[in-house]
């Protein structure tokens, strides 16, 4: 169970700070003095019993630190520790002392707390100095508008400050000050300060739009603005709600006129882009074709190599069988050479006289090995 009401808490601790003077600073330091571990300053727990007989904020924060130091180690200790440590900057009046890198934990935890406290949380760092130029400033805005309990108060400040960075915060909030509007006007008597207080708040709204507006958001958002200001002309709203009613017709024709208007760009926008997809499909084309020839040359001219490697091969084929030739022709000439020898040394022999018996039969057998012929006679 758990032993501290966070959102009890936070919500007493922001509305003492509305107090014009030092009694919420000295109440943050005795806070954060005890979380820390120190003594607190006698003084300021003097001014928690002054003070606490007047609010009841103050007597509930006042029982919480006595049961903080009657227990500083306990669950109650530990969840007001674990609380303070992450939202203590946010309590904490002293702009100097607070670190611009504690805005950033304060939002991502709160989702902690229920959706009112969560709008004082948010309405708290929006109109903190040091708030102003964090880069969150805009998710802190956007999260104000979208808070069910925000007013249509808190609204306006909201999107005065987001302006054109959020059309549809500006436009929500204007439709809730008509809202606003037409139910005062449908009362059977009117309350007749607080309609010209909506109307005036409905025009500043629209004016401090525009200013901040570069000249196409000017040109986009311009006509809607100048025509709901028109609609807020105290002046024109004679009849305590039927003229305005009216005027809240013409409004809605002029946001058709818009969207008309929308439409139309949005149609050129399409056109622009079926004439890119065109020239982009006709380049498309055109490179397709042309691989398409180069794959055509590619095929002709590998065929091409194909048909020379094989004439190459074939000549190659050929040459070898001719050497083969050549070698068999010249073993056949030195053979008949050998033998031509033969016969002519027989001859010579014959012719000299040394033709006897044994040497006749010397050259027989010499020719006959020559010849490989063991039958040849002479």
């Amino acid at each position: 169970m758990q032993e501290l009401d966070f959102n009890q808490f936070t919500q007493d601790m922001l509305f003492i700070e509305k107090m014009d003077s030092d009694v919420p600073l000295h109440v943050f330091r005795v806070f954060d003095d005890i979380v820390a571990g120190k003594e607190p300053n006698q003084k300021y727990i003097e001014e928690f019993k002054k003070y606490s007989p007047k609010s009841p904020e103050f007597a509930r924060l006042c029982d919480l630190y006595q049961k903080y130091i009657q227990s500083p180690t306990g669950p109650f200790a530990e969840e007001l520790n674990r609380l303070w440590n992450n939202m203590s900057p946010l309590f904490d009046l002293d702009i100097s002392a607070v670190p611009r890198t504690s805005i950033s934990m304060i939002f991502r935890e709160i989702d902690t707390f229920n959706k009112v406290t969560q709008l004082d949380i948010l309405k708290t760092m929006t109109t903190r100095g040091y708030f102003q130029d964090t880069l969150n400033k805009t998710k802190i805005l956007s999260a104000i508008a979208a808070n069910e309990f925000a007013t249509t108060s808190d609204k306006v400040v909201v999107a005065k400050a987001i302006g054109a960075k959020n059309m549809n915060i500006v436009r929500d909030t204007l439709e809730a000050l008509k809202a606003d509007l037409t139910k005062e006007l449908s009362q059977q008597f009117p309350n007749q300060k607080l309609i010209p207080t909506i109307c005036d708040a409905a025009q500043s709204l629209c004016k401090t739009v525009k200013s901040k507006m570069n000249d196409q958001e000017l040109a986009e958002h311009e006509a809607y603005l100048d025509t709901v200001y028109r609609e807020f002309d105290i002046d024109n709203i004679s009849n305590f709600g039927f003229d305005y009613i009216a005027k809240t017709q013409q409004s809605l024709e002029e946001r058709a006129l818009n969207t008309e208007k929308q439409v139309k760009e949005q149609a050129d926008a399409i056109r622009d882009k079926d004439t890119q997809i065109s020239q982009l499909n006709d380049r498309l084309s055109a490179e397709i074709k042309a691989k398409d020839e180069y794959k055509a040359k590619l095929d002709t001219a590998l065929k091409e190599k194909a048909s020379l490697e094989k004439q190459l091969r074939d000549e190659e084929n050929a040459r070898t069988r001719l050497a083969n030739q050549l070698d068999e022709v010249e073993k056949k000439l030195r053979a008949e050479k050998n033998k031509a020898v033969k016969f002519k040394d027989a001859a010579a022999a014959l012719e000299t006289g040394w033709g006897s018996k044994k040497g006749i039969e010397a050259f027989k057998k010499e020719i006959a090995e020559a010849y490989k012929d063991e039958t040849y006679q002479i």
